[in-house]
């Protein structure tokens, strides 16, 4: 199955959820309706049972066996029947027949010679369902089918829009990942070629050996980005938080590039404040110093040869911020985000070198999960500023996930 296939059989299996679960809804809040009447009409019978039972009795009190018939011929008492008895099983009056189904009331009271009577009344049982009832729910049953028949695709379409979203991203990552594979493996097969059909020109053979060893490496760090991305969207980025001084992952940091650096003709210049003072962070600095390092290359990509690059660290109330600029061309307003993208790469013509557009996103993430951040601003002098903050020490330490 496809994934647009995917999330059109996920969109119909949330539709039938969200009908079946209105019509449950719905039978339920009908149901408890339906009850709440009926117990109110088997009340109100009850107490036209009693009500008749107490006349009856004040009746036979008052004038006999003659007053009962008279009250049962009246108005509304058809549907009635009653018994007045005496205590010793005597029946005095009996009017009516009276069904197993119907409601009974009995009621105790005495004659007025004294002697102890009771009445018994019966009535017919309210319908569960009366007809104007039945009419009520048929209308609300119009009225829910189609509010949920109206909300269905709106609401689907909100619950299955992450999951979309999700999915093309994936998708997107999967071409620009085969794409950024795919071209260092051409170059390195090129000159595996070239190699081939050249084994006389040691010159030759040695620079496409060169070439073809850069691309490796190139694809190396493509992987590896990959595979640090690939853990940190699985389970979040595993952080191994040690309590220690933000100037030894500086260190950490310019010592890892500082080849790379020379290699590519450009002086990184480190700045440490001068008080000696630790600035204490709760962080993991490996992979700090991974996204320095990020940043730091990111640097030398843009740099023109011969212009140094800037590398400081500086304590501020709360946190401690790394910085890394250049005097290249800048970065735009409109693009001071989109840098941080992944895969995205500006303009060709700003850097010297290319690279696969996962650094600084990877760096702006680690900083993220150590409660940092990672931002792009204006040099001063022209160029670029990437300012990397994370928090100072605080109590809890440990391995925790962000």
């Amino acid at each position: 199955m496809t994934r647009g296939g995917a999330v059109r059989d996920l969109e119909r299996r949330i539709g039938r959820l969200y009908l079946a679960a209105c019509a449950v809804v719905f039978l339920i809040t009908a149901c408890s309706f339906l009850v709440i009447q009926h117990a109110r009409a088997l009340g109100e019978a009850e107490a036209a049972c009693a009500n008749i039972a107490r006349l009856a009795l004040t009746e036979m009190s008052s004038g006999g066996t003659d007053a009962v018939l008279s009250l049962m011929e009246g108005d509304g008492m058809a549907e009635c029947s009653v018994r007045i008895v005496k205590s010793d099983g005597t029946v005095l009056v009996s009017v009516g027949e009276s069904r197993p189904w119907d409601v009974v009331v009995g009621i105790q009271g005495t004659s007025a010679d004294g002697t102890p009577l009771s009445a018994e009344v019966s009535y017919r049982r309210p319908a569960a369902v009366s007809a104007g009832d039945a009419a009520l729910f048929a209308a609300a049953a119009a009225v829910a089918a189609a509010f949920a028949f109206a909300t269905r695709g709106p609401l689907v379409r909100r619950a299955t829009g992450p999951v979309d979203e999700a999915l093309a991203r994936q998708r997107e990552f999967i071409a620009a990942a085969s794409h950024e594979l795919k071209s260092p493996l051409s170059v390195i097969t090129l000159d595996l070629e070239a190699i081939s059909t050249s084994p006389a020109n040691p010159g030759r053979v040695a620079e496409l050996a060169r070439e073809g060893m850069a691309e490796c490496r190139r694809t190396a760090d493509l992987v590896e980005d990959l595979l640090a991305l690939a853990a940190g969207d699985a389970a979040g980025w595993t952080l191994n938080r040690v309590r220690c001084d933000a100037a030894a992952i500086f260190v950490d940091a310019f010592e890892q590039i500082e080849s790379k650096a020379a290699a590519a003709g450009t002086a990184v210049t480190p700045s440490l404040p001068e008080e000696e003072r630790e600035i204490v962070v709760d962080a993991d600095p490996a992979k700090v110093a991974q996204a320095l390092r990020a940043v730091l290359e990111n640097a030398l990509d843009h740099a023109p040869k011969g212009t140094p690059v800037g590398f400081s660290l500086i304590a501020r109330p709360g946190q401690a911020a790394f910085s890394v600029s250049d005097e290249g061309a800048g970065v735009p307003d409109e693009l001071k985000e989109r840098i941080f993208e992944r895969f995205y790469r500006a303009d060709p013509s700003r850097g010297s070198r290319a690279h696969h557009g996962l650094g600084l996103s990877i760096a702006r993430e680690i900083a993220e999960a150590h409660g940092g951040s990672l931002r792009a601003l204006d040099n001063p002098g022209g160029g670029a500023v990437f300012e990397l903050t994370i928090p100072l020490a605080r109590q809890d330490l440990g391995t925790w996930t962000a």
